[in-house]
């Protein structure tokens, strides 16, 4: 089992711990978004008598921004290193 965690290991020891606490509120942050959305479709339908295609829609339009956003984000983080965009 040990060879099989290894690599991991390797990864994981590469990196100091402020770049393991900025993943881990990302990932709070990403669960937290994930979680909501579909009760914030919800009431837009149910209460505010949005239809649930314009909330697909902006939420399509939301996802296709973010993906955007991070394609742009590693551009820049490859010309410019991760250090100055994160100070």
């Amino acid at each position: 089992m040990n060879r099989f965690l290894q690599p991991v290991l390797d990864v994981v020891g590469r990196y100091d711990r402020r770049f393991w606490t900025l993943f881990g509120v990302q990932m709070i942050v990403a669960i937290g978004f994930g979680a909501a959305m579909p009760f914030v479709s919800i009431y837009l339908h149910a209460q505010l008598g949005v239809s649930m295609t314009f909330v697909g829609t902006i939420m399509l339009a939301s996802a296709l921004v973010a993906a955007m956003g991070r394609i742009i984000g590693g551009e820049v983080a490859d010309r410019l290193g991760r250090r100055p965009l994160l100070v």
